[in-house]
C-alpha cells in the first residue's frame, strides 16, 4: 500500500512540473557579429577540430526532441534555437562550404567547430528571416540600441524618422533589405509601418524571428 502511495505522489510530481521552455535568442550577446547564419541540427552528430574526417572530435552528441546526451556540454549552451512542438533545432554558423560547416557548439564559451555539411541545413540570415520573420514576426534583443526603435523612410540612417515605437504587441516583417527590414508594428491598436535596423553594419543582430 505504501508503496503504492509513494509511486502515485511521484507521477503526480512529475505530472506539475514545468515543461522546458523553447530556447530562443534573449540578448544581442547571445549572437556573435561573425555568425553569418543557422544550421538544421540532425539527431545524431560529430563536431571536428578541422574541416576533415581525419582530425579529433571535439564535439559529439545523440538527442531527440524529448532529450539531450552529451558528455561536452549543455543543452542550453548548443541550441540558439530549439522548438520542440515544431521539431526545429538549430546552431549558430561561422563558416560554410558545400562540404563543411563550422558551427558555435557552446556559446558558452563560445567554442567552434568543423560538421560535414547536408544540403537545405544551412539558412543563411536572409534566407531565415524570410522564412521565420515574415511568418511570426520579430521581437527585439535586450541590450538593442535606443535608436533601433526609430522607423525611417528608406534604409539609411540619415533618413528621416517618420515614427518611433514604444512597446509593440506585434512586429511584422514585410521585407529584409540588406541591413535594414521594412515592418508594420502594432502598438495601441495602430499599425506604425517604416524600415528598421534588424542589424548593425558590424553584423550585429537587433531583432530576431519571434518563432512559436
Amino acid at each position: 500500500m505504501l508503496v503504492r502511495i509513494i509511486i502515485a505522489l511521484l507521477l503526480f510530481i512529475v505530472s506539475i512540473l514545468p515543461v522546458k521552455a523553447d530556447t530562443l535568442p534573449n540578448s544581442t550577446k547571445d549572437i556573435k557579429s561573425e555568425v553569418i547564419g543557422l544550421y538544421q541540427i540532425p539527431l545524431k552528430l560529430n563536431v571536428y577540430s578541422r574541416p576533415d574526417k581525419n582530425s579529433d572530435v571535439i564535439f559529439q552528441v545523440n538527442w531527440d526532441y524529448k532529450s539531450f546526451n552529451s558528455s561536452y556540454g549543455k543543452e542550453e549552451d548548443f541550441f540558439t534555437i530549439l522548438i520542440q512542438s515544431k521539431e526545429l533545432a538549430y546552431v549558430q554558423v561561422t563558416d560554410y562550404t558545400d562540404d563543411w560547416t563550422e558551427i558555435v557548439y557552446d556559446k558558452k564559451n563560445y567554442k567552434k567547430g568543423w560538421i560535414q555539411s547536408e544540403e537545405f541545413r544551412f539558412m543563411s540570415w536572409r534566407s531565415f528571416y524570410n522564412m521565420y520573420g515574415r511568418k511570426y514576426g520579430l521581437y527585439y534583443l535586450k541590450n538593442a540600441p535606443e535608436d533601433v526603435k526609430n522607423l525611417h523612410g528608406s534604409t539609411d540612417d540619415i533618413s528621416a524618422v517618420i515614427q518611433k515605437i514604444n512597446k509593440p504587441i506585434k512586429i511584422k516583417l514585410t521585407v529584409v533589405k540588406g541591413n535594414w527590414a521594412l515592418i508594420t508594428a502594432i502598438e495601441d491598436n495602430v499599425g506604425k509601418t517604416g524600415y528598421i535596423r534588424w542589424r548593425s553594419d558590424d553584423g550585429e543582430i537587433y531583432l530576431f524571428p519571434k518563432i512559436k
